[in-house]
C-alpha cells in the first residue's frame, strides 16, 4: 500500500509541475494554452513585487502528498480522499478552507514549517520575485512543542536555509552592507506579516501582535486579519488591531471576500493601510473604499497610484531611489 500512494502521489507531483499553469479543470486559459505557454518566458523574467501571499497558500502541492503519505501510512489519513483535496482544480470558497485545515494538518512541527517556507521563497524566486510580504497565522501546537514564537523562528529559520537566492529580510542588512537591488534574479527580500486568524479569540489575537512587535527587528512589518470569512466577529479583533495601531504596526485586513455589508463598513472606517480581496462590495462601499484612497490589492485603485504606500516593508524604497 505504501509504494502505492507513492507511485501515485509521484505521478501526480509530475502533472503538477508540468501543467500547474493550466490544469485545472475549466481553467479560463485552457482555449489559449499555447499563446498563454509562449508568454511564460517573458512574465517570469520579469522582476515582480508580491504583496498577498500565504505561507501555507503556496505550498508546493509535491511536498503537501509526500506530507500526506507520511500520514497515510501510519493510518492517520486516508491517502485517496486527501489526494483528491490537494489535487482538485478550481475551488469553492469552502474548499479553500477544506485545503487549508488539511495544510495545518500536514505541517505540524518546526522542521516541515522551516521546510515549506524555504520552498516558497525558493519558488517565489525563481519567478522573478524580488520583494516578497509572506504572511502567515503563528500556531499553537503543544504535542510538538510549538509556541506561536517558536512558530515565527521556524519560519525565519526557513528564510535562512534558502541556498538558490540571497534572501534580505531586514532593512539593517541592506543598511549595513549598503546592499542596493541591482541584481534582482540574484536576491530577494522578504518581510513577514503576522496573520490573525478570524477564529481567534481576543486574547490570542493580542497575543499575535505582541509577538509582532517583539520580533519587528527580524523583518516583521506588520498585521494581517484573514482566516474564514465567515466565522468570527469584527468586533473581536478590534483590541487587537487597536493596539497595532498605537505601536505604528501596519494592518491590512482580508475584506469583502463575501456579503457581510455591516463588517466591509467597519473595516473601512477603521483606515487600515491596506486591504484584500473587496471582491464582494456593494456601490456605497466601493464608493467608500474609492473616497478613502485606502489601497486594495486586487483593485485597480491602489496598484498603481498608491503603489509605495502598500508595501508594508520601506525596504523598496532604497531601491526605488537608486533606480532613479
Amino acid at each position: 500500500m505504501p509504494q502505492t500512494m507513492a507511485a501515485v502521489a509521484g505521478e501526480a507531483s509530475e502533472r503538477l509541475h508540468v501543467d500547474d499553469f493550466a490544469a485545472a479543470t475549466g481553467s479560463p486559459f485552457a482555449p489559449f494554452e499555447d499563446e498563454v505557454r509562449s508568454w511564460l518566458p517573458w512574465c517570469r523574467s520579469l522582476p515582480k513585487i508580491e504583496l498577498h501571499a500565504h505561507l501555507n497558500g503556496s505550498v508546493r502541492s509535491s511536498t503537501l502528498l509526500e506530507l500526506a503519505i507520511r500520514l497515510g501510512e501510519k493510518g492517520l489519513i486516508n491517502f485517496p480522499e486527501v489526494e483528491a483535496i490537494i489535487l482538485k482544480g478550481d475551488r469553492s470558497l469552502a474548499e479553500c478552507f477544506k485545503l487549508f485545515d488539511l495544510i495545518h494538518l500536514l505541517t505540524t512541527d518546526h522542521n516541515i514549517i522551516t521546510r515549506i517556507t524555504k520552498e516558497v521563497i525558493e519558488d517565489f524566486a525563481s519567478e522573478n520575485v524580488i520583494y516578497l510580504e509572506l504572511r502567515t497565522t503563528p500556531k499553537l501546537n503543544p504535542l510538538a512543542g510549538m509556541t506561536k514564537r517558536s512558530y515565527v523562528e521556524a519560519v525565519l529559520a526557513g528564510l535562512k536555509a534558502v541556498e538558490t537566492v540571497e534572501v534580505i529580510s531586514n532593512t539593517s542588512e541592506i543598511q549595513q552592507n549598503g546592499l542596493v537591488m541591482t541584481r534582482p534574479k540574484e536576491s530577494i527580500h522578504v518581510r513577514l506579516l503576522l496573520s490573525i486568524d478570524r477564529r481567534e479569540s481576543t486574547e490570542a489575537a493580542m497575543e499575535t501582535v505582541q509577538l509582532a512587535l517583539d520580533m519587528q527587528k527580524f523583518g516583521i512589518v506588520g498585521i494581517d486579519l484573514s482566516g474564514n470569512p465567515r466565522v468570527g466577529e469584527w468586533k473581536t479583533f478590534m483590541p487587537a488591531l487597536k493596539l497595532a495601531r498605537e505601536q505604528g504596526l501596519p494592518i491590512t485586513l482580508h475584506c469583502g471576500e463575501v456579503p457581510n455589508t455591516s463588517e466591509v463598513q467597519n473595516m473601512l472606517a477603521f483606515q487600515p493601510e491596506r486591504i484584500g480581496h473587496a471582491c464582494c462590495l456593494e456601490e456605497p462601499e466601493w464608493a467608500a473604499l474609492l473616497q478613502s484612497s485606502i489601497p486594495s490589492v486586487y483593485t485597480n485603485q491602489g496598484i498603481l497610484q498608491f503603489y509605495a504606500r502598500m508595501i508594508l516593508g520601506y525596504l523598496q524604497l532604497i531601491y526605488l531611489e537608486n533606480m532613479h
